[in-house]
């Protein structure tokens, strides 16, 4: 049986990222080498949702497309999160917050301003 290159990138990638993430929970968080971890697997996800998704279109799987694209954005988003030093989230997304006045900065305004 022969595979596609593209599918056996897709296959790497999936294995790269499941060492790679291993490794990253395993190293103590802000090390040389949790960083290092968390590079490659990012760069290893991307790799295969991208080509997920370039693998289900050209397959004619139209439920595998969405799955290849989410998880694409999931890991961008992620990581655009984790570099940020700020300590706001990408693109204003702050659901995961503990109050609305955290997540929607014009709100912390309105609840400081005298009565």
């Amino acid at each position: 049986m022969s595979y596609s290159p593209t599918l056996i990138v897709h296959i790497c990638g999936g294995v790269v990222g499941l060492v790679s993430g291993t490794a990253a929970m395993c190293f103590r968080k802000g090390s040389p080498r949790h960083v290092l971890a968390g590079r490659i697997f990012v760069a290893s996800m991307l790799t295969m949702g991208a080509l997920a998704a370039y693998l289900a279109i050209t397959r004619h799987q139209p439920n595998n497309i969405g799955g290849g694209i989410l998880t694409f954005y999931l890991i961008g988003t992620a990581w655009l999160t984790a570099r940020r030093k700020d300590g706001n989230e990408p693109f204003g997304l702050g659901c995961a917050r503990d109050s609305p006045g955290e997540w929607h900065p014009q709100l912390d305004d309105w609840r400081q301003s005298p009565a």
